[in-house]
């Protein structure tokens, strides 16, 4: 949901409202809960929660100045020969998400699984707990296996990470047959899954797309089709000139829908 401040309105009073939205039912606003104002904003961009600034009611006001200090996190998980440590792109990222006075507004972005055999800052224990604590209630909006060398290796000693609720999965032709079988069919807040493979991109993509169909996890036979050949199987160009195709099934009793795509051409 996009909100843009052109849509901000004022009446005679003025009193701000959204474009199409009563005066009445902003004065009716006044009335909603904190609780209420903060749910929603969580619900949105870091973009759009500035539109609330523009509202002349002091409690969106301020729901949205709390939230302009949320914290944006890419975080990599790597697995060493001497443990697990975290990096985040910003060097004081981790830090600023696990004392920062606004660690309840963090996002973590992307979330990259990585193998190193090179040793590294393994993260102290105590932090590391206070780090899952924390990331257990944090949203995170993607999961990336591009990068997972040792698949088994993720699977049996990071757990915790791949099977955090995701909305969209990062994958190639090496990563782990057992995350993106837990992803596609007890996940259910995943919508979208990425091709990122320089290989065998269509035979992959065939081989995710029959598993979540049929509901159980195909494999994949080599051939040396291109990778547009896709469209032979349903999927479509895409505007970033790649391919996509959308799949809706009842799954577990609900509806479920994932856009599978690749931005390669």
């Amino acid at each position: 949901m996009t909100i843009s401040k052109n849509q901000i309105k004022s009446d005679a009073n003025n009193n701000s409202y959204k474009s199409g939205v009563s005066p009445e039912m902003n004065t009716n606003m006044k009335f909603v809960p904190y609780t209420f104002v903060d749910a929603v904003a969580h619900l949105i961009s870091k973009e759009d929660v500035e539109v609330f600034l523009a509202l002349s009611n002091n409690l969106w006001s301020s729901v949205a100045q709390k939230h302009e200090r949320r914290i944006d996190l890419e975080l990599d998980v790597v697995l060493t020969d001497d443990g697990l440590t975290l990096k985040a792109e910003e060097a004081e990222g981790i830090g600023r998400f696990l004392d920062g006075p606004y660690c309840r507004y963090a996002r973590i972005t992307e979330c990259y699984l990585d193998d190193q055999r090179t040793s590294d800052t393994v993260v102290d224990p105590k932090m590391l707990q206070k780090f899952y604590t924390i990331a257990s209630r944090t949203p995170i909006l993607g999961l990336d296996l591009v990068y997972q060398y040792d698949a088994k290796a993720s699977v049996k000693n990071i757990a915790f990470w791949w099977k955090l609720p995701v909305k969209k999965l990062t994958v190639s032709v090496g990563s782990s047959t057992e995350i993106i079988k837990y992803h596609f069919f007890e996940n259910e807040l995943l919508e979208q899954v990425e091709v990122w493979s320089a290989v065998f991109c269509y035979d992959f993509m065939k081989q995710l797309v029959e598993s979540f169909r049929k509901g159980e996890m195909q494999k994949m036979h080599s051939t040396d089709k291109q990778i547009k050949q896709l469209e032979k199987i349903g999927f479509q160009k895409s505007l970033s000139r790649g391919y996509e195709l959308t799949i809706e099934k009842i799954q577990n009793g609900k509806p479920k829908k994932i856009r599978f795509f690749t931005e390669r051409e």
